[in-house]
């Protein structure tokens, strides 16, 4: 049964991504019971800027978890850790695979509430890929246009349920696979295994904003910081 009182929780990995942290955090902030954000403690400014916040938790692992099996990056490994500790809190609600550059709709849960445990959910995305396209969706929004036509560039409704929003009910047997040297593939992997010809769109006209370039940092950062 769906309900506005199940908790909804997000999970990220973020290493040398304080810069987009740092710009969806005031959004996210306000949708997500917690936000827990999976660093590693040389990361100081991940960890200042999560400090900020009373619902971000900033999950701290060894960067020998993030090469594990000679990975350039894990982020199955590092997922599997926040997993085991949400187990020993038997924590059973929603919870919300994400990066750290994507930006929710604000009436995320109320989207929630209206759909039962079982399938994992996700939205279509649209995109941000500079500074001067964010700025002109910041200016948007603050005009009192919508979050979701605020941007013009979207990607195709079909695509969907791959690692910027996986929305779906934490169960104790779920685990990320931990053999893939970086995280190109192993989002569908996940998908395919727990939610396989079950995996929905949450609503076909709202969608997450995702920020910067896409799909070449899959062995760990590589695009530019960006400057706001």
């Amino acid at each position: 049964m769906a309900s506005l009182d199940r908790k909804i929780i997000a999970a990220l990995v973020s290493v040398n991504y304080s810069d987009f942290l740092e710009l969806v955090l005031p959004f996210n902030t306000k949708i997500f019971d917690t936000i827990y954000v999976i660093t590693v403690k040389e990361d100081k400014k991940c960890i200042d800027i999560c400090s900020k916040y009373d619902n971000v938790n900033c999950f701290i692992i060894e960067q020998s978890a993030l090469k594990k099996n000679n990975a350039s990056f894990n982020r199955g490994a590092a997922y599997n850790l926040l997993f085991d500790e949400l187990k020993k809190h038997n924590y059973s609600d929603w919870i919300c695979l994400t990066d750290s550059d994507i930006i929710f709709p604000p009436n995320l849960r109320k989207l929630v509430s209206k759909v039962n445990y079982g399938p994992m959910y996700s939205l279509p995305r649209s995109f941000c890929q500079n500074e001067n396209q964010f700025k002109r969706y910041i200016s948007a929004v603050q005009s009192g246009k919508s979050h979701s036509l605020s941007v013009d560039r979207r990607s195709p409704k079909d695509v969907f349920g791959i690692g910027y929003m996986q929305l779906f009910q934490f169960k104790k047997e779920i685990r990320m696979p931990e053999n893939f040297k970086d995280v190109g593939k192993i989002d569908h992997v996940f998908r395919n295994k727990y939610f396989w010809e079950n995996c929905r769109l949450l609503y076909d006209v709202e969608y997450c904003v995702h920020l910067g370039a896409t799909g070449i940092n899959w062995k760990g950062r590589h695009s530019r910081k960006w400057k706001i």
